[in-house]
């Protein structure tokens, strides 16, 4: 191929200019979250979870009074509640 390039009145320089590939570009690191970013993240998690908490215990609520608020039986109530509420969301 030089030779063809030199006979037509071409230059080695144009010739390895062109045989090289592109520059290879660097990979962007990936950004790391500030402090910042991960208390909000935080904070965003646990007031979902407080909310989803003041739901259920709602919930729990009503199915107590529905079956009139019999003793000894919160923990069936709660969990019935949990179910309810997670199946909504």
């Amino acid at each position: 191929m030089t030779d063809h390039l030199i006979e037509k009145g071409g230059s080695r320089a144009a010739d390895s200019r062109a045989l090289r590939s592109p520059p290879v570009r660097a990979k962007t690191p990936a950004r790391r979250k500030t402090a910042t970013q991960r208390e909000d993240a935080a904070t965003d998690t646990s007031e979902a979870q407080a909310s989803r908490e003041e739901m259920i215990a709602m919930a729990a609520y009503f199915i107590a009074e529905r079956r009139g608020f019999e003793a000894g039986r919160e923990m069936d109530d709660w969990l019935e509640a949990e179910a309810q509420i997670d199946a909504l969301y």
